[in-house]
């Protein structure tokens, strides 16, 4: 799932902001805590959105930021196509596409 997420958090922030959300902290020792977290997952499942835990939420964004600051990855993101499908068919007529990160 942490792989999903930082490859959407560096290709496609605009889709990981609407699709994750960080895990409130709770203390999960008590009923209170335990309920405000069963409460917070349910709405996220009706917004058909992924909870993260904390410390895997705030990871991604470190890994997110570390890969942005690099220029040279920053300006391929920012001015490139993310993503964009390799089409090429072969001499037997297979088609073979690639998508390469």
């Amino acid at each position: 799932m942490i792989g999903t997420a930082i490859h959407s958090a560096i290709l496609a922030p605009e889709c990981f902001e609407m699709q994750y959300l960080c895990a409130p902290y709770v203390d999960l020792r008590t009923k209170d805590g335990k309920q405000v977290l069963a409460e917070f997952e349910a709405q996220a499942v009706v917004n058909n959105q992924i909870v993260l835990k904390k410390d895997d939420f705030e990871q991604i964004e470190l890994m997110r930021d570390s890969m942005l600051a690099y220029p040279l990855v920053a300006e391929l993101l920012e001015n490139d196509e993310p993503e964009l499908s390799i089409f090429y068919r072969t001499e037997k007529s297979t088609l073979l596409k690639i998508r390469p990160d």
